[in-house]
């Protein structure tokens, strides 16, 4: 396991300080390493513990560090497809309904119901942070403090994305949260004074639903879905399609993650990213990072509507459609047609699919 392979690493390293004899300066270096891996193990060691506290049910499976990808899920055993590699309980999810329970020792009923769903995830994940006491204590200590999404970019590292839309994108999400927390989350102050303090201030609220918006699941609960963070299935890094052989399965009490394929002993384990395939561009807002071979070759355009009414509506949707672009289709109305989009996609159909071109 990760501590057993840390404390084996602590071991080896004073066995090297002693033999060869190194200098203060690098010394002093090995043993800031010898104490982040020490750091890591525990922590990690913790929150295992309090997954089993919690009902987890767990396959051969651990938490492991590879090579660019940070920290990930690694099979310790041979899984056949249909196993369940791990069982997440309900009852050790952030819903809704359970960041409700966090706060209402605070908030009145009332303030809680014009909450909209993730501003009360955000605000529950902000108020169990704070306490050094509470027993998602363990949860907290292995989520990021720090995130490589463009909305955590300096504006000249956004500017360098040049005509990509995703910087445009990144500005109108960092108006949007800035709205948010000064509708939603400041005026909290005036009904309990615990979130006047530095706990609930911006920077936290943007930290917590940079959180939500990479870590969460959508999840079936009483035939509600709904958002959720899901302790150790969000420990799991993703992958383009060929290497992805994990599904998810919802049960009245848990989240099941099931092997589709034969899973080989020390390989890492992949889940999908989101329902339908992300382009490279989104991935980057989203989750900060891209695939070398992102299954979907395209990039985000900003297409503002016509003021005309568009005769041919119902026949761009269907060639859209066509296309694979669904979600394009959908933003097109008989009333308002989307030019800059409809003239993209003529340029795909003469390319590349001639079929349609009539």
């Amino acid at each position: 396991r990760l501590e057993n392979i840390n404390a084996t690493c602590v071991i080896c390293v004073f066995l090297l300080l002693f033999i060869l004899k190194l200098p203060m300066l690098r010394m002093r270096l090995v043993v800031l390493w010898m104490f982040c891996c020490v750091s890591a193990a525990t922590k990690f060691g913790t929150f295992r513990h309090w997954c089993a506290s919690r009902r987890f049910t767990f396959g051969q499976v651990d938490i492991a560090d590879f090579v660019g990808f940070e920290r990930g899920v690694v099979a310790t055993a041979v899984f056949q497809p249909g196993d369940v590699l791990v069982s997440i309980p309900v009852t050790a999810m952030l819903t809704p309904l359970e960041a409700s329970k966090q706060l209402e020792q605070y908030l009145p009923a009332e303030a809680l119901s014009r909450l909209s769903d993730t501003n009360l995830m955000a605000l529950a994940l902000m108020a169990i942070d704070a306490d050094a006491s509470h027993p998602w204590r363990a949860y907290m200590a292995v989520l990021p403090r720090q995130f490589s999404t463009t909305l955590h970019w300096p504006e000249h590292a956004l500017a360098a994305l040049q005509s990509s839309a995703t910087a445009s994108f990144t500005a109108k999400k960092k108006d949007a949260i800035r709205r948010q927390y000064e509708q939603a989350v400041r005026p909290l102050c005036q009904l309990h004074e615990r979130f006047c303090s530095a706990d609930f201030a911006y920077d936290r609220f943007k930290w917590a639903l940079s959180v939500l918006w990479s870590r969460s699941f959508s999840v079936q609960i009483g035939g509600e879905s709904m958002g959720a963070l899901v302790p150790f299935a969000d420990m799991f890094n993703t992958a383009p399609p060929a290497s992805i052989k994990l599904q998810h399965r919802m049960t009245p009490s848990a989240l099941e993650l099931i092997a589709t394929a034969p899973i080989a002993a020390g390989e890492q384990i992949f889940v999908p990213y989101g329902r339908d395939a992300m382009s490279n561009g989104q991935l980057l807002m989203e989750y900060g990072f891209v695939l070398p071979d992102a299954p979907v070759k395209s990039m985000m355009l900003p297409a503002p509507p016509s003021a005309q009414p568009d005769a041919l509506a119902a026949a761009k949707r269907q060639l859209l459609s066509a296309l694979g672009l669904a979600r394009s289709a959908a933003s097109i109305t008989d009333g308002l047609s989307c030019q800059p989009l409809t003239g993209l996609a003529r340029y795909v159909v003469a390319l590349s699919a001639p079929n349609y071109a009539g």
